[in-house]
């Protein structure tokens, strides 16, 4: 799981940091978005990891996410953005 969890965490790194700005998905919003998605993930694997990483499709989708915002380059979309609000939501569903 440690290993999930740092892939995840160093691909979004890697995104962010190729980053551009959109007009509302900003590298800084999208920077505070990928926060929110790690402080999630974390509170799920804290709150009950057997739960958290029952669904490895979940865990799937984050790094897909990851990855379009990374290709997006210097022109992250709001469809970016609003992928991280919907991964945010289902991940901070799940581990209810």
């Amino acid at each position: 799981m440690a290993l999930v969890k740092s892939a995840l965490l160093g691909a979004l790194a890697f995104a962010l940091a190729s980053c551009g700005g959109g007009e509302d998905c900003t590298p800084e919003a999208l920077q505070q978005k990928h926060q929110d998605l790690q402080d999630a993930m974390t509170a799920a694997l804290a709150k009950d990891p057997a739960k958290a990483t029952a669904n490895p499709d979940a865990w799937g989708k984050a790094l897909d996410l990851m990855a379009k915002a990374q290709s997006a380059g210097a022109s992250p979309s709001q469809d970016i953005c609003k992928a991280y609000d919907e991964q945010i939501e289902a991940v901070r569903k799940q581990s209810t």
